[in-house]
């Protein structure tokens, strides 16, 4: 068994982006792979979360939700405290967690 996962088609606004979703469905078709439509979105949406970001076809950009940011800055308050309470010494767990939430967001 194998599988496609996590990928997102972008198109600039009248591209053909209708007739380029039929190819891509008829490919997977071909090709003997099956989308899982529950997990599925083949709408044509300009604005799409997309891997834990905002993805802005309109403006060309990808955003951090703001429930995001909000996690990011609490874990960065808590390894400052570390910092300031232990000599500098901060459990590697929480450092992990910290480059862990940042880096899913550095394409934004």
């Amino acid at each position: 068994r194998a599988f496609l996962d996590d990928f997102m088609m972008m198109y600039r606004p009248s591209s053909g982006a209708e007739r380029s979703v039929r190819y891509v469905r008829g490919l997977l078709k071909y090709l003997g792979l099956t989308a899982n439509e529950k997990k599925s979105s083949w709408e044509l949406e300009t604005r799409k979360l997309h891997l834990g970001l905002w993805a802005d076809t309109v403006r060309g950009v990808f955003e951090i939700p703001e429930e995001r940011i909000a996690r990011i800055k609490a874990c960065a308050k808590r390894v400052l405290s570390e910092v300031c309470r232990h000599a500098r010494l901060v459990p590697a767990k929480l450092v992990a967690r910290l480059a862990g939430l940042s880096v899913c967001v550095s394409l934004a």
